[in-house]
């Protein structure tokens, strides 16, 4: 939402012909600039003393506000030699503000000293509320909020200063925060707010509600936290030029996207911090800027650049005299720098570091880069590094306890999450069993997951789940014969298998049966959705070979409002907590020892390999029906993402090509990559049961169920499993429990066939199917042409039918997977909208370009359209991987629904004929269709 122009009540004094300091010094914080010159002018002109000296008062803050310090600083020394007794006082405490801001931090609190016994009981509040401001941003927590909290019978025994007392409110709200006690937190700044809307201060109700959003942020409550500084920040850009508010709030929201663990969005919102902040020249906001913009692009992964961001930071702390923050600057620095080895001296500097912050009431700072360092450490096999760092942070905490007032973040959600994380650590350092431990930690992330509702905000407790599966894989590893070097060996131990699956399916169930969370279905959300497919529509009927200014102006501002309302409408699901649904998946997951039985008990004749990512490395199990286990080594992620995307740049190849040549070249390559993957993920020495058929052709005897990494879902896995000359009978599943889950063997197709729909939309060029020949094997289908497809029709189509073909034109959107769509009649049906179904049909065919690729967010869970509709519900989806043409859709599809009725699976395979022809272009649509869910077929 974007706020032009400036309120009237501050128009009207750009128009003054008399204006008067009491008007410059009511816009020191909204409009500093014109404060400046309402005041430049009544300096000149005044002929009262007095007057002189409010105005260069109001100098002296609006140059504050603005960042120039130096000047600031001068205009309040010629304010008060010219002010009486009392004025001086006032500027006096506005003095040391300044001076605390330039690093003159000694000389501030003497200045502050000798006015704190005034004897009028304002200009004592104010000198002792100034005192614990400047405390606060020295990183004296506690002695702060003792100041704040003294100061207010003060201001409330003047009986005249109730400006004064919201804003020493908020900053009490603000102290809280720092200390981890965010519900006061929120109740002080609750009140705050209310006091400074009563009293017409627009500048700290809007401060008051951005430091009520990190309150939320930190307790875990993102969506309120969202809402929050979203309101903030109309509320400030309503205010005019206050550049230096703006540098804050945006540092609240790329913290809260971090939580989020939406690190994209964290790094964009601190890169745009740190911009507005040398912008206004503000050393102070620039370095806090650069501290997160450190943190985020840490978290993002960059450590080059996160070293740098704390080195700037570093330095620029030191300059204002932030000692405490210059010391978290050197440690996130630090942390950065050591990359993936962390040698003696600098773990001695961090701990050090640690230390000091703790001893400061830093507690839950000093937690969370514990946990990370000692998780690290962990991981290298240096458990007893691990245990003395852990040890010694809990006697620094022991030792501090009354300073720090240990406990005070136990109402957080993340930081209980933290408490337990370092436990869990704490048991593995001492090479105990805490497996009990990270059953209470599945508890408590379902927990914060439910009560967070959105999909988008997993928060904080998305990366946690991370640091926990990685350490109860590190435990059934160490617990089933790992070998020395780190790595699972070879073995046919089912034990040792099983202890591996059974880890790592207790946190794929954490991420697949999140709720899934919709906006209300109001008439204001639907009037954002006409609006939004109006924006999508204007912009694909735009002239793309138009270059001209104008036009690049128009495509800017088409896509500047496709943003917003995108934007609005993401809002809305944060914070309609009511309207959202629990997965159809939530209470799928059954008991922690039985996963392995009931997969064995339906695979019948099928084969189940699921591959697990640890530290880098994949670890490949095999999963028969006799239930027999074995485990390997596969090779490394990092490899099979490379190959992978080979892969699909030679699928884009094929597609793309404009002669023969060039498309078989591009099919060779695809080939060769496919049976590279192969050889890196599939075991090296022979297996009965992975067997290849006796037939000229050598595919797997057996169908494969299979279960990757998320990253590597999106891939032909029927040519990667098959070989060069027949492709596997291959269902993808996002998890093994999910797939039995699914997996259905009705007696016949009467039950899913009597209610199915086939939807055309707009723009295809082939006939995508046969009316004909569906209608052989669907007689009661209902075909909605492409001019009839609308959204809100389609949507009625999905919750009603049992089978829909949608033969559309589709997008996936990997940096905002929710707003990935079908092409529709009217627009694009998005993933927003098919959130909000009420159920939707048990077997879904997606021709739609892209409709079966997914994203991932921290923590594993899935997001794109094929794992919506699997997580609302679906036995089976089949959908493409890759872009394809219309014209091999429509030839892939005809063999595809004369074998419909020996059900879904069985009919996909027949697809694979394809595969054995001649012709790359139609090799490359085969291969992108993938069955993912069930292995849905019909008794004969």
């Amino acid at each position: 939402t974007t706020v032009v122009g400036r309120p009237p009540c501050m128009e009207k004094y750009k128009t003054m012909s008399d204006p008067t300091a009491e008007q410059a010094l009511a816009l020191v914080k909204s409009e500093p600039r014109t404060a400046i010159e309402l005041a430049q002018g009544i300096v000149s002109g005044a002929s009262s003393s007095v007057e002189k000296a409010r105005a260069y008062w109001a100098l002296g803050l609006a140059s504050h506000e603005l960042g120039r310090n130096t000047d600031a600083l001068e205009y309040l020394k010629l304010g008060r030699e010219l002010a009486p007794r009392e004025l001086a006082c006032r500027i006096d405490v506005s003095r040391s503000a300044v001076e605390s801001a330039m690093g003159m931090t000694n000389e501030a609190l003497a200045r502050l000293a000798t006015m704190i016994d005034h004897d009028i009981p304002g200009i004592a509040g104010l000198a002792v509320s100034q005192r614990g401001l400047i405390r606060l941003y020295a990183g004296e927590a506690v002695e702060a909020l003792e100041d704040l909290e003294s100061s207010l019978p003060l201001l409330e025994q003047a009986g005249d200063e109730l400006p004064a007392i919201a804003r020493v409110r908020s900053n009490i709200g603000f102290g809280l925060t720092l200390l981890g006690r965010y519900r006061e937190a929120v109740a002080s700044l609750e009140q705050a707010l209310v006091e400074a809307e009563a009293t017409q201060q627009a500048t700290v109700a809007a401060a008051a509600r951005q430091n009520l959003g990190y309150a939320q942020a930190q307790l875990g409550e993102l969506p309120q936290a969202l809402h929050s500084l979203e309101q903030a920040r109309v509320q400030q850009l309503a205010l005019g030029d206050v550049s230096r508010l703006m540098t804050a709030l945006y540092d609240d929201l790329a913290e809260t996207y971090r939580l989020a663990g939406l690190t994209s969005d964290a790094v964009r919102y601190a890169r745009v911090a740190s911009w507005t902040a040398r912008q206004s020249d503000n050393v102070e906001r620039q370095a806090f800027a650069e501290y997160r913009r450190a943190v985020c692009l840490l978290e993002h992964g960059n450590a080059k650049s996160a070293v740098d961001a704390g080195s700037r930071a570093a330095s620029l702390f030191d300059r204002i005299g932030r000692d405490l923050w210059r010391q978290r600057a050197e440690l996130v620095a630090a942390e950065a720098s050591t990359a993936d080895d962390l040698a003696p001296d600098q773990l001695e500097r961090i701990t050090t570091l640690v230390e000091s912050l703790t001893h400061r009431g830093q507690l839950n700072e000093s937690r969370r880069l514990v946990n990370r360092v000692a998780h690290r450490l962990v991981d290298s096999a240096r458990t007893a590094e691990a245990h003395r760092l852990l040890t010694r942070q809990r006697r620094t905490v022991e030792t501090a306890s009354e300073a720090v007032n240990e406990g005070t973040g136990s109402e957080s959600l993340l930081d209980k999450l933290e408490v337990s994380y370092q436990q869990v650590l704490t048991e593995a350092a001492d090479g105990g069993d805490p497996q009990l431990l990270l059953a209470e930690a599945r508890a408590l992330i379902g927990e914060h997951n439910l009560s967070l509702g959105d999909q988008e905000l997993r928060a904080g407790a998305a990366r946690l789940t991370e640091r926990f599966r990685s350490l109860a894989l590190r435990q059934a590893l160490a617990t089933t014969g790992e070998s020395t070097d780190g790595t699972a060996g070879q073995t046919d131990s089912a034990d040792q298998a099983r202890a591996i699956v059974q880890a790592e399916e207790e946190w794929r169930a954490i991420a697949l049966n999140l709720p899934r969370a919709v906006a209300p279905n109001d008439d204001e959300t639907a009037e954002l959705l006409v609006e939004l497919r109006k924006a999508n529509r204007t912009e694909s009927d735009s002239d793309d070979h138009d270059t001209s200014h104008d036009a690049a102006q128009s495509a800017q501002h088409r896509a500047d409002r496709r943003a917003d309302l995108e934007d609005q409408l993401r809002l809305r699901s944060m914070t309609a907590r009511s309207s959202t649904r629990p997965s159809r998946l939530a209470d799928s997951h059954s008991g922690t020892r039985s996963i392995v039985d009931h997969t064995v008990n339906q695979l019948v004749d099928s084969v189940a390999i699921e591959w697990i990512e640890h530290q880098g490395a994949l670890v490949g199990v095999r999963i028969a029906p006799d239930g027999s286990m074995r485990m390997w080594t596969a090779g490394t992620q990092s490899e099979a993402l490379r190959l992978s995307r080979f892969i699909h740049q030679s699928l884009g190849d094929i597609n793309l090509a404009t002669n023969t040549e060039t498309a078989a070249a591009a099919l060779a390559d695809l080939t060769e990559d496919c049976a590279e993957l192969r050889r890196v993920l599939w075991p090296d020495e022979p297996d009965p049961w992975l067997e290849r058929s006796a037939d000229e052709h050598g595919a797997p005897a057996r169908p494969l169920v299979l279960s990757p990494p998320v990253a590597l879902m999106a891939l032909p896995w029927r040519l990667i499993a098959g070989s060069d000359l027949a492709p596997a009978d291959v269902t993808l599943t996002p998890s093994i429990e999910h797939w039995h889950r699914r997996k259905l063997t009705p007696a016949s197709s009467d039950a899913l066939f009597d209610s199915a729909a086939v939807i055309a939309g707009p723009g295809l060029s082939g006939v995508v199917n046969d009316e004909a020949v569906v209608k052989r094997v669907l007689p009661h289908v209902d075909v909605i042409g492409a001019g009839e497809a609308a959204c809100e029709r389609v949507k009625d189509v999905l919750t009603s039918a049992r089978y829909v073909h949608l033969a559309c034109h589709g997008l996936f959107r990997p940096e905002s997977p929710r707003f990935s769509s079908l092409t529709m009649a009217d627009g694009p049906l998005t993933l927003f909208e098919l959130d909000w179904l009420e159920r939707v049909p048990d077997v879904v065919m997606l021709a739609a370009c892209d409709s079966g690729k997914v994203s991932t967010r921290p923590g594993g869970e899935l997001l794109g359209t094929a794992p919506a509709l699997l997580a609302s519900g679906a036995s089976t989806v089949i959908a493409p991987i890759c872009p394809v043409r219309d014209s091999e859709v429509s030839e892939v599809l005809v063999p595809f629904y004369e074998a419909l009725h020996k059900g879904p699976s069985a009919a996909a395979r027949v697809m694979d004929e394809a595969l054995l022809g001649e012709r790359p272009e139609l090799i490359a649509t085969a291969s992108a269709f993938q069955v993912t869910g069930a292995s849905l077929q019909f008794e004969s």
